[in-house]
């Protein structure tokens, strides 16, 4: 089980299940040169391998999959230091956010029934456990000064471009009626999340 928390279509805080067989595994792997390209001036140049697989479950823990994900990240980063006291940095580079665990796995396949909550009706997680990772790519160019030996100032400039976000939709995708349980015969709308 999780510790997770989510807040409801009804605003109420409640606790997300993962299902038993639920989960992910992974793998870095890092190669990285550091070399000096004149006086005052050095490079780092690396790579990441990363590595993850997750396993999900969509009915609650009866059927299992598995998605292997993978991706190579490069990154360079400058440092020019024209005095002792100061420096100058610039940096790029890619790193992913592989999906949490509540994203792919879902504790069964029977909406849950929110009588009380703005959107009344029944909610159900459809995400399939094939989502992609965040992927993203960034800039940052950066100063630091030695200002006296316990005071520095730093200024940092940045941009990072962000896709294959997590956002998550929910839509009316018609009724439901469960034939059993305490909402038994109650039709009200179903509403499907999907990220």
């Amino acid at each position: 089980d999780s510790d997770e928390f989510v807040l409801t279509a009804g605003h109420t805080a409640t606790q997300v299940v993962i299902p038993p067989g639920s989960s992910q595994q992974f793998t870095t792997v890092m190669a990285r040169i550091q070399a000096p390209l004149a006086p005052h001036l050095s490079t780092t140049v690396a790579t990441y391998y990363a590595s993850y697989a997750s396993h999900y479950t969509g009915d609650g823990g009866a059927v299992a999959a598995a998605a292997p994900h993978a991706e190579v990240l490069p990154r360079v980063a400058f440092s020019w230091r024209p005095t002792p006291n100061s420096a100058w940095r610039l940096a790029a580079g890619a790193p992913i956010a592989p999906p949490y665990i509540a994203l792919l796995s879902s504790p069964g396949s029977a909406p849950v029934h929110d009588p009380a909550g703005e959107a009344q009706g029944y909610f159900i997680n459809a995400n399939n456990g094939q989502i992609a990772p965040e992927q993203a790519f960034g800039f940052d160019l950066g100063f630091d000064r030695q200002l006296q030996p316990a005071l520095r100032s730093s200024f940092d400039v940045y941009f990072t471009h962000l896709r294959n976000m997590f956002l998550t939709e929910t839509s009316q995708q018609g009724t439901y009626t469960p034939a059993s349980g305490p909402s038994a015969g109650v039709t009200e709308p179903l509403y499907v999340s999907e990220t």
